[in-house]
């Protein structure tokens, strides 16, 4: 299952306890399946770098009623199999649980479900469909080990750069955005790519294109949920996630507020691929949230109709 040799471990701490949430709502079979063969594959690979390190998943459903339980539980059976002290082919301690019959809560309350009560020192959020690099967890620890003052890491994603160019042709791109103002964001969703133009100079510099995905940077002020690794005292101190987002600006609010705490970090070297998408390609009752989580959004951090830039952040310290 895994490929090349035993690699000596990296100085430093000792391998920590990881902690992944992973939440679910009607994921397709496929998608399941992809996230959870590659998860096993990177955990085993970290496992290989850094000896003793383990590794604590959660599924959370979030079907009304819990309706994907039996399906999401033997996929979990056959992947990572539960109970402390099992393991991948023996060779990572991968332990699992699956949480379940809660209703829809909405994303960010599923993770603070899935972690804030964990016994671990790195938090992960990670979308179901992400499928990860083989290095992708060893990388992340390397990072976390030279970069004390990273709470909170955000991975660079890879995606083909087109039918029948091969393995090696793709492009890899970082999820980081500016504070975003509603011209922006209106334009950049909803507006025909003729009338964008106008806004182009504006939705570039709100997608950070003058920022690199081939090389780590410091302080982006908003990055994605699709993956978000913290320090554990990170997410503990901020209270996890706003449970008053349900779905979409949970990962802007929690990157502002981190950013009071610690620093945000991008890591070129921690890759996954993501098959994201806009509100705006997933019909009207997506638009709908999508709108009220912006204005919730901007009531709590502050409106900008057209500006566009970074926000230092207001650090706390002690």
């Amino acid at each position: 299952m895994i490929a090349g040799d035993r690699q000596a471990p990296p100085a430093g701490p000792a391998a920590p306890r990881i902690a992944v949430a992973v939440t679910t709502f009607h994921t397709p079979q496929d998608v399941v399946v992809a996230m959870l063969e590659s998860l096993a594959v990177a955990a085993c690979v970290c496992a290989s770098r850094w000896p003793g390190v383990s590794f604590d998943l959660t599924l959370v459903d979030n079907t009304p009623g819990g309706t994907d339980r039996a399906r999401l539980q033997a996929l979990l059976d056959r992947f990572a199999p539960g109970g402390e002290g099992r393991g991948v082919e023996g060779r990572v301690a991968l332990s699992s649980r699956l949480l379940s019959g809660h209703g829809n809560v909405g994303f960010g309350a599923a993770n603070n479900l899935a972690l804030l009560d964990r016994d671990a020192d790195i938090l992960i959020v990670a979308n179901p469909d992400l499928v990860y690099e083989p290095e992708a967890f060893a990388a992340l620890l390397d990072v976390f080990a030279r970069e004390p003052e990273a709470g909170l890491v955000t991975p660079a994603f890879v995606e083909a750069a087109g039918a029948g160019q091969g393995a090696t042709a793709r492009h890899v791109s970082h999820l980081c955005k500016r504070y975003p103002s509603f011209a922006v964001l209106f334009g950049r969703g909803f507006l025909p790519a003729g009338l964008r133009r106008g806004l182009s100079r504006e939705i570039a510099a709100y997608a950070m294109a003058d920022k690199p995905a081939d090389r780590d940077w410091w302080d982006p002020p908003i990055v994605t949920g699709a993956f978000m690794a913290f320090r554990a005292p990170v997410f503990r101190a901020i209270g996890g996630f706003d449970p008053r987002f349900f779905l979409y600006f949970e990962d802007f609010d929690i990157s502002l507020r981190a950013a009071r705490l610690t620093r945000l970090h991008f890591a070129a070297g921690v890759r996954m691929v993501h098959d994201g998408g806009d509100a705006g390609r997933k019909g009207w009752k997506h638009v709908r949230m999508f709108s009220a989580s912006a204005f919730r959004f901007w009531a709590k951090h502050g409106f900008r109709l057209f500006a566009v830039k970074d926000t230092p952040p207001r650090r706390v310290s002690g």
